[in-house]
């Protein structure tokens, strides 16, 4: 429901019923049809109804000629329905003609300046020949609803190609003028191309916005050269050239462009100094862009030359290995970079390949005439000496290694001044049971080069030879020599036993207690098989006798010392005194003062010094032991009482005494001696 006068949108078109009755119902274009019932109510409460019928009306088609004009080498397209109408209708191309032939839509015709299509629905494209320009032939078309229209395309002309653009002074056409390249001038030469153009004689040729009429001589040379400022530093010149014709028609651009780069770049080389590689390392900095190519030139102390090519890394570096090993000596290298624009930076260093070292020599020393080291040469710290001698153009700074056969550094350090002249010793230590010692040296110059390592190695024989006995005998059960056990030569015997693994040809040493020696020689099978008797001399006065024997083996170890020591009582024991008695004063025994029992009687005396436990001997003349036994506490008192027999028909009458001591020795021999005459007187 609406109020009088509200303007009610329907499907079909606007209505408007005001309240004094009038409507108007405004169609739609092209609209037909019924408008839906209109009931209205007036003021007294009545209603009624409004119908509205409109009736379709054949609108006519509305068709428009089309014109389009085009550049020359440009396709003509576009659609000949775009611009036409029919209420009624969808439009639709059913036919064309051209030059009085009729074409059904989508065929390709072909005309003097290019071949043209229209579809059905009304598209179209007309594709000029190359450089046709002109009118092409009217075309005539017809619509599905029979009404016709024309389309008419123009090919305007147009210079053929863009002219070319050539900045001579960018020689090598990088895109950058170089200091080398502007050569101090303050303008830019550069050439314009005309050939392909289509330019003719008049035409204007615009460079930069510097006109040029172009000559019939222009047009002979193909070109035209002019000069233009150039830029600044840094800055880009872009030159851009067309071609204008006597219409206004203007050729494509043609354009070149260059910046202005004369700063060159900034370029280090850094050689190594001394190195013992003949492939160095080559390396070192510039400002030019990454990626750009370093250039290397290297040449050794032999003349021999070789170039080598590297590129700039993201930090500014660059890095490059020696190509071709250098010959050992100085060596020189050139680097050069260009950036770009074509600048040149150059810078040179030097270094020193040094490949040899002179190698030193090693020699132990202290090892004896048979060339092997024993225990006593190798010595209590158990290390021999070594002498390093270094060779000329060893240098002071180098370094000297030293080991060990074991690889133990004995010496690592910086070769002085001393060491060249005296050489270097070093305590070379020998391993226990070892049956060789080894040293090595090596010389390592300051450029890294190794020298040939010199060795030495000597046999080691450190094992003690197997020690021998040595042994006393002939001292009795007492374990004492006394003076008859000692003899009349003065020695006693002592046995010398060789212990297994001696061998023959070692030698054996056998001395005194004085440090004399009773035998120094080599070891026979003989001893081995039965030992050596050697006869010691025992000192006057010595309370004890000392041998010792020691074998030393072929590499002159020694053995461990055997020694015996025995006590010595050689002294002579206290000579007692023996004496007769009761032969009168007449000094003669007559039988009465012999007795019946035939004895007289002689009285030992023992001297001081005689022990209890001492041997005491009392003989007669005959040798008849007349007492044979041990001293006693009385006798050393009161002294001894014998018997002595006086044989029948004696003169006279004998006895001796003597004392042994405990150790054996015995004194010197009392006698006494006295006349007899026990014969009886002439009977009278």
């Amino acid at each position: 429901t609406y109020q009088p006068g509200t303007e009610v949108t329907l499907e079909g078109g606007i209505l408007i019923i005001n309240d004094d009755g009038s409507y108007i119902f405004t169609p739609n274009d092209n609209w037909n049809g019924t408008v839906p019932a209109i009931t209205y109510t007036t003021n007294t409460g009545e209603t009624a109804t409004l119908t509205i019928e409109i009736t379709p009306v054949d609108d006519p088609t509305v068709t428009v000629d089309d014109v389009v004009t085009v550049s020359e080498d440009t396709p003509a397209t576009g659609n000949v329905l775009g611009n036409d109408s029919d209420p009624d209708s969808d439009l639709s191309v059913v036919s064309f003609e051209v030059e009085g032939e009729t074409y059904q839509p989508g065929t390709e015709v072909t005309l003097e300046g290019g071949i043209l299509i229209i579809n059905d629905d009304g598209s179209y494209i007309f594709t000029p020949n190359d450089n046709w320009n002109g009118t092409v032939p009217v075309i005539t078309y017809t619509t599905n609803t029979g009404e016709t229209a024309t389309l008419t395309i123009e090919v305007t002309p147009v210079p053929d190609g863009a002219p070319t653009v050539i900045i001579n002074t960018d020689l090598n056409d990088d895109g950058f003028i170089s200091n080398e390249e502007l050569g101090g001038a303050t303008e830019v030469n550069v050439t314009i191309g005309l050939d392909d153009t289509g330019a003719q004689a008049g035409d204007t040729l615009v460079v930069n916005g510097v006109e040029v009429v172009l000559t019939q001589d222009d047009i002979d040379n193909g070109n035209v050269n002019l000069d233009l400022p150039a830029p600044d530093e840094g800055e880009e010149i872009e030159v851009v050239a067309v071609i204008v014709d006597s219409t206004g028609n203007t050729s494509p651009e043609g354009s070149d462009s260059a910046i202005l780069d004369t700063t060159p770049p900034v370029i280090t080389v850094d050689a190594p100094a001394l190195t013992n590689d003949t492939t160095p390392t080559i390396t070192g900095t510039t400002d030019a862009p990454v990626g750009s190519t370093v250039t290397l030139i290297i040449t050794d102390s032999e003349g021999n030359q070789q170039t080598i090519t590297t590129t700039v890394q993201p930090d500014g570096t660059y890095e490059v290995d020696v190509r071709d090993p250098l010959a050992e000596g100085g060596y020189t290298v050139v680097a050069e970079v260009t950036d770009p624009a074509g600048n040149t930076a150059t810078d040179n260093n030097d270094g020193i390949v040094d490949i040899t070292s002179p190698a030193p020599t090693v020699e132990f020393s202290g090892m004896g005439s048979d060339g092997v080291f024993n225990s006593d040469e190798i010595g209590t710290d158990g290390t021999v000496t070594a002498t390093v001698t270094l060779a000329t153009g060893t240098q002071v700074g180098d370094t000297l290694i030293v080991t060990d056969g074991n690889g133990n550094e004995l010496f690592n350090g910086l070769v002085t001044s001393d060491m060249l002249t005296n050489g270097l010793d070093v305590e070379v230590p020998v391993t226990a049971g070892a049956t060789d010692v080894d040293v090595t040296a090596q010389v390592i110059d300051i450029a890294g080069n190794p020298s040939a390592t010199a060795m030495d190695k000597q046999p080691v024989d450190n094992v003690a030879a197997p020690a021998p006995t040595i042994e006393f005998s002939g001292m009795g059960s007492d374990g004492v020599f006394n003076s008859d056990e000692i003899g009349t030569d003065g020695t006693v015997t002592a046995t010398v036993t060789l212990a297994t693994g001696t061998q023959v040809g070692d030698t054996l040493i056998v001395t005194d207690g004085n440090g004399n020696e009773l035998f120094n020689g080599p070891v026979t099978s003989d001893m081995l098989t039965n030992g050596l008797d050697v006869e010691v001399p025992v000192t006057a006065g010595a309370t004890d006798v000392d041998v010792t024997a020691q074998v030393i083996d072929i590499a002159g170890n020694p053995s461990a010392t055997a020694m015996d020591n025995q006590p010595v009582d050689n002294v002579a024991a206290p000579a007692p005194t023996v004496e007769f008695s009761g032969m009168g004063s007449d000094g003669v025994f007559n039988s009465d003062e012999i007795g019946t029992d035939g004895t007289v009687t002689a009285t030992v005396t023992l001297a001081t010094g005689t022990q209890v436990g001492d041997t005491l001997i009392v003989t007669d003349g005959n040798g008849n032991e007349l007492f044979n036994g041990p001293v006693t506490s009385d006798m050393l008192t009161n002294g001894l009482d014998v018997e002595v027999p006086v044989t029948a028909g004696a003169t006279d009458v004998d006895v001796t005494a003597q004392v042994i001591d405990i150790a054996g020795n015995p004194s010197a021999t009392a006698m006494d001696n006295q006349p007899v005459d026990n014969v009886a007187a002439p009977a009278p």
